[in-house]
């Protein structure tokens, strides 16, 4: 049976590349921490503000010990009584005097800052403490305004929140509007408001990070200051826009030699087409016998990252070995798609996530051109439809020394919009899940060598159309093997590798790893047509890096189960290579 090469609906996965690439931004990030980190602000002016409201309390200085049964603190919005009742619980139930009072209050205005409000603290306000009762008011600072300036400070990359006096700080007036170039200020101020009121050293902190991994930016500079009043503060930013406009420019020997092996895609992004943060790509593929278009368009909907995703892809194949060149096969291919992607908990070191989306695709196979033929089980008069909703969750967390990510996707095949229903049990009616987990990590971190591991998987009970299949042979699957060699029901793939450092010159001219490798997969389908098949190999790549402009790599595999090769190509002799150029 000929087999059909077009473009399909995949889970999408971190390569190895694009996995070890966060792991070595997250060493960079801890390389920056301190320079990140919010230290401890003047408080000053908070502490004044504080004694000048309990130098008016009616307990002096002197006075009697009293028995204390119970401390209570009002206008508390972040901790229950119940959390603060732990710092208090050592004066409660004896006799204390009125220095322990204060000493009262000084615990519960460290325990504000210990746990980030960094200008909050409570006072002892008038009151008779003859019934055991000690009331104290919480003031809780807050962040007044955030200014936006034009001109760099001293530092590349630096975030000061001493919280110094308005006056004393080294940043110059703020920026006329507009501060940034067709970007609202206000996409920035509410990714920063959560730790805003009351004011959060972490959560700003955590906030600032953020901003400085959102790759509108290239730089954030902050600095914390005095606002109109002593519980206030005013966040001043200076942020270095990233250009908007990106492209790639790939080179690879990745699609089935069937269709032509070896290939140019082209790709062009914008993460701020009309000016809120929405971003846009679009990118295009071609080989001997394939064309590819895609679309793909993401609309910011909180401030939290939430966002809305429509995409849309066309491509066309056609068989161009020499055996069924006569014939003139070929296939054409549409998906539709439009989902909602929502950050649950984010940090700058992790992120988890839910998604959910509505794809419609089509799948059509010609025989002479143009007469419809089914070459795949399912499908009809050449043509199936699937309608899908799909539930995804991604999780991926990293530091200085390894980085995890993991995805789970769960597909629903529907009875709707034409989908192809028959009665042979192969059509667009389906339960799948598909998922994936890989892992980095510096074994040695000193020489920077890393181990890489890959696991991804697809199951299901169902027997699935042509477009839902899971694929084994090629690259992120099994190398040394042909692309989509074979395609089952369900599946299971894992890989292993060690990332050896030859060059590392990363500022100069770049770096380059040796990569011994070994995969192996093995997949089934719930029907009597090639009910299963398994592939392994082992092998050796190399892996060249120059800055952000250049990435290639070059894969030798070696398989460790002989298949019958249908022609000669560097696909089947086991090597497969990518060149990567980002132009600007």
């Amino acid at each position: 049976m000929v087999q059909i090469d077009f473009i399909k609906v995949t889970i999408i996965t971190l390569s190895f590349s694009s996995l070890y690439a966060l792991y070595n931004s997250n060493i960079a990030n801890a390389q920056v921490g301190g320079q990140l980190g919010l230290e401890q602000p003047n408080r000053s002016s908070v502490e004044q503000l504080l004694r000048d409201w309990q130098s008016s309390s009616q307990i002096e200085s002197g006075s009697a010990a009293k028995t204390i049964i119970e401390v209570k603190v009002s206008n508390s919005t972040v901790f229950s009584q119940e959390e603060l009742a732990v710092v208090t619980s050592p004066f409660v139930g004896r006799e204390i005097t009125f220095e322990e009072i204060s000493t009262i209050r000084n615990a519960l205005t460290q325990f504000y800052i210990s746990k980030g409000y960094i200008t909050s603290g409570v006072f002892l306000p008038p009151q008779n403490i003859s019934t055991g009762v000690i009331q104290f008011i919480a003031v809780e600072g807050e962040l007044e305004d955030i200014e936006f300036l034009c001109q760099p400070l001293v530092s590349s990359v630096e975030m000061d929140t001493t919280n110094s006096e308005r006056g004393s700080s080294e940043l110059k007036p703020k920026c006329p509007q507009p501060a940034l170039r067709r970007l609202a200020t206000s996409y920035v101020t509410s990714r920063l408001r959560s730790g805003a009121k009351p004011l959060n050293r972490f959560k700003l902190n955590d906030s600032l990070e953020q901003l400085q991994q959102n790759p509108l930016f290239s730089r954030v500079q902050a600095e914390l200051v005095a606002g109109s009043a002593p519980q206030k503060s005013v966040l001043i930013l200076n942020l270095t826009q990233a250009p908007a406009l990106s492209s790639v420019i790939a080179i690879d020997n990745k699609n089935s030699s069937s269709v032509g092996s070896l290939g140019i895609t082209a790709a062009v992004s914008h993460n701020n087409f009309f000016g809120f943060g929405d971003s846009i790509n679009i990118e295009s593929g071609i080989t001997e016998g394939i064309s590819t278009y895609s679309l793909n368009y993401a609309i910011p909907l909180n401030p939290h990252d939430g966002k809305l995703i429509i995409a849309a892809s066309r491509g066309r194949s056609k068989i161009i070995e020499e055996t069924f060149a006569p014939l003139d096969i070929n296939s054409r291919a549409t998906t539709y798609s439009v989902g909602f992607r929502q950050p649950i908990t984010r940090s700058p070191s992790s992120e988890f996530a839910l998604g959910l989306s509505a794809d419609v695709q089509n799948i059509q196979t010609f025989l002479f051109d143009d007469e419809p033929f089914s070459f795949n089980l399912g499908a009809e008069n050449g043509e199936s439809n699937v309608t899908a909703i799909r539930l995804t969750t991604d999780w991926i967390k990293a530091n200085p020394t390894s980085s995890i990510a993991a995805k789970s996707r769960f597909s629903l095949g529907l009875d709707f919009l034409g989908s192809t229903i028959n009665d042979n049990g192969t059509d667009g009616r389906f339960l799948s899940w598909n998922g994936s987990i890989q892992w980095v990590k510096a074994v040695n971190f000193r020489k920077n060598i890393v181990l890489a591991t890959r696991v991804a998987a697809q199951l299901t009970k169902d027997s699935l159309l042509l477009g839902e299949q899971f694929t084994l042979g090629g690259f992120n699957s099994v190398r040394g093997y042909q692309y989509g060699y074979a395609a089952h029901d369900s599946g299971i793939v894992g890989s292993i590798e060690v990332q050896f450092p030859i060059l590392q010159d990363p500022q100069g001219i770049g770096t380059i790893q040796l990569v011994p490798f070994f995969d192996l997969g093995t997949g089934w389908s719930n029907n009597d047509i090639d009910s299963s098949n398994t592939l392994s190999s082992i092998g050796v790549g190399v892996r060249y890096q120059l800055k952000d402009y250049l990435y290639a790599t070059i894969d030798w595999g070696i398989p460790l189960v002989n298949i019958d090769n249908r022609n000669d190509s560097l696909q089947n002799d086991g090597l497969s290579f990518s060149i990567r150029i980002k132009p600007f």
